[in-house]
């Protein structure tokens, strides 16, 4: 089911830059990437924001909510996490990783950049809630960026209504990684019919994990990493929807995976 498509033109050259969010329906009738058929339905928000060029898609971010979806096959995040850790990662993931942790702890802007404008007070707002939430911790303006019946929707199936409700998303999210640092890697904007507007913003966080959480607890102090995308709907100035996906069970199976290593002695 296609929800929302955020564009950017990005000049004759380039291209056009799209932000899809969909939303999947599906029965798990047989063996899967998360292991054998549970006959359960589940739904998965995805966000995928790509690159097209000559009618063909040259680049793709690809964010999708599988904590939600495994928590609906009656599969514990952990466990899944667990099962996508035992599989190992290629070099040119790890390397791009590697890489990605650098930049974003040291605030430099990604390689993929382009010249067209955006309009300027809405990229200034989605600079403004990464830098707020994310980099300066400072939940206490979310009265100033969402409506008071605002509602969000983020990973592992969490909905959020009202300013207490998403500051609380906010905090709980962000205590896994206090010092975490995210920066803003893309910024779309196309009208919502004759009453507001829809961002796009790509984002990637990276950070120190810390747990508060027993079977999580060995991984603190491991690079915690997380590639996100966020639709925003602003309606007279302020968020009234919001939209953020990244797929937690990758998150958390990085820093498995990454321990296991790391500690080869103690790897179960």
């Amino acid at each position: 089911i296609g929800e929302n498509v955020i564009w950017r033109d990005l000049g004759e050259d380039a291209g056009y830059y799209s932000s899809h969010r969909i939303t999947s329906i599906m029965t798990n009738k047989g063996p899967s990437e998360f292991g054998s058929a549970t006959g359960k339905t589940g739904r998965v928000t995805t966000i995928a924001d790509c690159i097209c060029y000559e009618n063909k898609i040259v680049y793709e971010w690809l964010m999708r909510d599988n904590s939600f979806l495994v928590k609906q096959l009656g599969i514990d995040l952990l466990d899944a996490a667990q099962h996508f850790a035992s599989f190992p990662s290629n070099k040119n993931f790890l390397d791009w990783r590697s890489e990605e942790i650098a930049r974003v702890k040291a605030g430099e802007p990604t390689k993929h950049q382009w010249t067209t404008e955006v309009p300027s007070e809405y990229a200034t707002f989605a600079k403004n809630w990464i830098a707020t939430f994310f980099n300066q911790k400072d939940f206490g303006p979310v009265n100033k960026f969402y409506h008071l019946n605002a509602k969000a929707q983020w990973p592992g199936g969490v909905e959020a209504v009202g300013i207490a409700g998403i500051r609380g998303a906010f905090i709980q999210w962000l205590a896994q990684c206090p010092d975490a640092k995210a920066t803003c890697d893309h910024i779309a904007v196309v009208p919502y019919e004759d009453e507001g507007t829809d961002i796009a913003i790509r984002w990637t966080l990276a950070g120190t994990f810390t747990s508060g959480k027993d079977k999580l607890n060995q991984y603190t102090g491991q690079d915690f990493f997380v590639l996100g995308s966020t639709h925003l709907r602003i309606i007279n100035g302020k968020i009234s929807e919001e939209w953020t996906v990244f797929d937690e069970v990758a998150a958390y199976a990085n820093l498995i995976r990454d321990y296991k290593n790391a500690n080869p002695e103690q790897a179960e």
